[in-house]
Parts: structure tokens; C-alpha cells; sequence
């Protein structure tokens, strides 16, 4: 049995994360359309950052968009178009804020409770518990915000139950270097174990010859057989 045949399945976690999806806009389809008319609809197609409308343009009617506070690029796509990371804004708007601060996109289109918890947790880190206690929210709307940011990467849990704000792109980052570590891990594992196969080999057949020797008398035959073992141990998997 190979020596790391109880070590985690580190091929099948590699394909798990190959095969999450971001929310990249040049791959989005009929499943987008049908989100974003629903964000448009949740908004009354109304602009969150200006509060312009159709009805204030008859003859020249704005083109309403929705808009990703957080990049899709940067999550994974159910995550991308959770309810408080998609808001309705007109072509204009969209262009202002396109790529801007969370924080500043939270106050400018309305997200008062977001922009409340993340400011929160800005300047320090605190249990959900916490904020339940002291903001002037239900317990259920708290919960649920912070889920969304969560989702949004906008915070992090840090253990004990703790949160504190993280940048999106950051985290996405760190994601990133941990995947790269972890296909690092699983190659380096992978040389390991057919080295390790290479070395049973060679061992396993000059025992053989060994034994061959041992019953024959033949002490040249003997001599060689071990000194094949010998060197075969000298050389470590990791030379191999």
C-alpha cells in the first residue's frame, strides 16, 4: 500500500475548485437575463444611485442595467448575484461607479445597513452576536446581511465566531495562492509516491535475487544483489 494512500484526496479537491464557475460577463446567458430582469423589477427600474426612471424621459427612455457591486470575476457565480451584490443603475451611473470602493457604492446606491456592518467591522472585529446587540436591526436582517457579505467576500470569519471586513479582490487572491499551493502539494505527492513505487521495484527484485543466491551458494551473486539494495536505499525519493 502506497504511504500516502490515507493522505486527503488532494486530485479530487483540485477538480472541485477547477470546477467553479465565476460570474464572468462575457460567458453569461439566458440564466443572467432572467436574474438581472428580476433585480430591475425588485428596484421598480428605478436608478439606486441617481432615481432617475422611464417615466421621466418619454420620448428618450433610459437603459437601465444591473450592475455587480462586487466584480463577478471575483466570485463564484451564485455568490456573485446574491440580492445585495446586484443593483439596478442607469447607463450613467454605472459607469461612475463601475470598479469603485464597496464602501462607496454601499452609500451611494442606498445599501445603509451594509455600509453600517462593513464600517463596523472595519475598525474592528466583532461577533454577530455583537452586532445583533447593537444596531438597530432585527436579528433575522443582521443574519442575513452578513450572509451576503460573506458571500461577497466584503468579510471574513476569523474563528470564535468573529468577523472582520476583507477586501474582495484580496481574498480572492489569497484563494488563489492557496490553489496554487495545493497543486504544488498534490504534484510534489505525486513524484513522491512513483519514486517511492520505483524504489519497491528495485528492492523487491534484488531480494529476489538475493534469495536466489542465498539457495544457489553463489557469494559473487550474493555480494551483488546486496550492494544493489544498498544503493538503491541510499537514494531517497526525493533525489529520484
Amino acid at each position: 500500500m502506497s504511504p500516502f494512500s490515507e493522505l486527503p484526496e488532494f486530485a479530487e479537491q483540485s477538480r472541485r475548485d477547477d470546477a467553479v464557475e465565476f460570474d464572468d460577463p462575457t460567458k453569461r446567458g439566458y440564466g443572467w437575463t432572467k436574474r438581472s430582469k428580476k433585480v430591475k423589477e425588485r428596484d421598480q427600474n428605478i436608478c439606486q444611485r441617481c432615481g432617475d426612471h422611464n417615466g421621466n424621459y418619454e420620448y428618450h427612455p433610459l437603459v437601465m442595467e444591473t450592475h455587480h457591486i462586487v466584480p463577478g470575476k471575483y466570485l463564484p457565480k451564485a455568490d456573485a448575484r446574491v440580492d445585495l451584490n446586484l443593483v439596478t443603475v442607469c447607463g450613467t451611473c454605472h459607469s461612475h461607479i463601475e470598479g469603485a470602493h464597496v464602501e462607496r457604492q454601499f452609500k451611494e446606491t442606498g445599501r445603509d445597513n451594509a455600509l453600517t456592518i462593513l464600517r463596523m467591522l472595519k475598525e474592528k472585529e466583532h461577533s454577530l452576536r455583537f452586532l445583533c446587540r447593537n444596531l438597530d436591526l432585527s436579528d433575522e436582517e443582521v443574519r442575513m446581511t452578513m450572509s451576503q457579505l460573506e458571500q461577497m467576500n466584503c468579510v471574513m470569519s476569523i474563528g470564535s465566531a468573529r468577523y472582520q471586513a476583507t477586501c474582495p479582490a484580496t481574498a480572492k487572491s489569497a484563494a488563489e495562492r492557496a490553489r496554487m499551493q495545493l497543486e504544488f502539494e498534490q504534484e510534489r505527492r505525486q513524484q513522491l509516491e512513483t519514486a517511492l513505487e520505483n524504489l519497491r521495484r528495485q528492492v523487491t527484485c534484488n531480494l529476489d535475487e538475493l534469495e536466489y543466491a542465498l539457495e544457489s551458494g553463489d557469494v559473487e551473486r550474493l555480494e551483488l544483489a546486496l550492494e544493489r539494495i544498498r544503493d538503491a536505499l541510499r537514494t531517497t525519493p526525493s533525489q529520484q
